[in-house]
């Protein structure tokens, strides 16, 4: 019996061995780059060969302990790879790496300053070679010819000092690149909030959605011992890794400076004042909200979208708009104004970022201010919870992408009564 078209399950189809040797060709590449006992195995014979050496080994400092540590060899035994060699006041290799000085060793060791590592190897000829990093030696090349009478020469000695440099450059940038990678992931494993604890004038709620981009948007808030809220959302700009680090240094810096402030708009030029003077080239697009228990707001856009305020009667969707320039771009500390309003229970304000008003969808239409109003309306009076989450999630939806480029963000508070 044969089975129609319909029915047939076509076959598992194998991918071409040309493709097969170059991605493991590229995956070995990319563990090479990342791992200098890789980098070792593929230098060593070529390096062994040049000089008619029949050992070799690379040895590197380990930062965490200081000593030397063999991350590759050839000819030696497994076990010896991988590990911090013993303490060892005369060994060769160490006086090497702390005189910085290359050194030949011909027959039996002699010199009272050294002791042999393997006495029993008969090495007939053994020279060292510092490795000269970008901030000093990082560790210590060792070649040797066992069971022939050819000395190492000085000859041979200059050529591997001439290769020594390049050779230290290659696994500084090695353990650069594997350092990089773990913070790195670290940095794109932040986790989203979802919730923000209520204050003694106030329920919030936040979403967060993280996008691919792992430069993060910031919302952190205080309360001041009356009962007044601070709150700040802040989005670095510019490079991934400056603007991490400039986030955390936002979050501090409003930490220490919001209890001292006398309102948002000096709070917003203290801030800019303090990121250009310490981050200098830096910029954050930041808004600065403050709540009072008996009511009273203040809000400061500083480069980042104006809220929109959320009466409980009337129509929702006005917007705030004062405020100033993005955070180390003003001029003065007089750039930036607040707005003053008083709030009566049940009205509330919400706050989205250009991730979410931005968002654009493959067909190239954007989300924008007539989406968020027209979810307003269809969800405002009511719970801000489901509201926050309506605007991320509607916003990922328009972009079309399971994760967005652009971290989407929703704030939002509502001013209950004085507690």
């Amino acid at each position: 019996m044969t089975r129609s078209g319909r029915d047939a399950r076509p076959s598992r189809a194998l991918a071409p061995s040309a493709v097969v040797r170059v991605v493991a060709q590229w995956a070995n590449q990319l563990q090479s780059a990342l791992d200098p006992s890789h980098a070792g195995q593929a230098l060593l014979p070529a390096l062994a060969a040049s000089t008619g050496a029949t050992r070799a080994s690379v040895m590197l400092v380990n930062p965490n302990t200081g000593r030397l540590r063999i991350v590759a060899g050839l000819g030696l035994p497994s076990e010896s790879v991988g590990r911090d060699l013993p303490p060892a006041p005369r060994r060769i290799s160490d006086w090497v790496l702390r005189e910085r000085r290359s050194l030949i060793m011909n027959g039996e060791i002699r010199d009272e300053r050294f002791e042999s590592s393997g006495p029993h190897d008969r090495i007939a000829s053994a020279v060292s070679v510092p490795l000269p990093g970008s901030r000093g030696v990082i560790g210590v090349l060792n070649l040797s010819r066992v069971g022939t009478t050819i000395p190492f020469t000085n000859y041979d000695l200059e050529g591997l000092e001439t290769a020594s440099a390049a050779i230290a450059a290659i696994f500084e940038r090695v353990n650069e690149l594997a350092v990089a990678r773990r913070h790195w992931r670290r940095a794109e494993g932040r986790q989203p909030l979802s919730a923000a604890p209520d204050g003694r004038a106030a329920s919030l709620a936040i979403s967060i959605l993280p996008g691919t981009v792992p430069s993060p948007d910031v919302c952190t808030q205080q309360t001041r011992s009356d009962g007044t809220l601070l709150v700040m959302i802040a989005e670095p700009f510019g490079a991934p890794v400056p603007a991490l680090l400039a986030a955390e240094w936002l979050r501090g810096m409003f930490h220490a400076s919001a209890r001292r402030a006398s309102g948002v708009a000096a709070l917003a030029a203290e801030m800019d004042a303090g990121l250009r003077e310490h981050r200098p080239g830096e910029g954050a697009r930041a808004w600065f909200g403050s709540l009072t228990t008996n009511g009273q707001l203040s809000s400061c856009a500083a480069g980042y979208p104006p809220p929109f305020c959320l009466p409980s009667e009337g129509s929702a969707g006005e917007r705030l708009i004062e405020g100033g320039p993005p955070l180390g771009t003003a001029g003065a500390p007089g750039d930036y104004e607040a707005t003053a309003l008083r709030l009566l229970p049940g009205d509330g304000l919400l706050v989205v970022s250009d991730g979410v008003l931005q968002a654009t969808s493959l067909a190239g239409h954007g989300f924008g201010e007539p989406a968020v109003l027209g979810l307003l309306h269809d969800l405002w009076p009511g719970s801000i919870e489901p509201l926050v989450d309506a605007l991320t999630e509607s916003a990922r939806k328009h972009v079309g992408l399971a994760v967005p480029t652009d971290d989407l963000l929703a704030f939002a508070l509502r001013f209950t009564r004085h507690r």
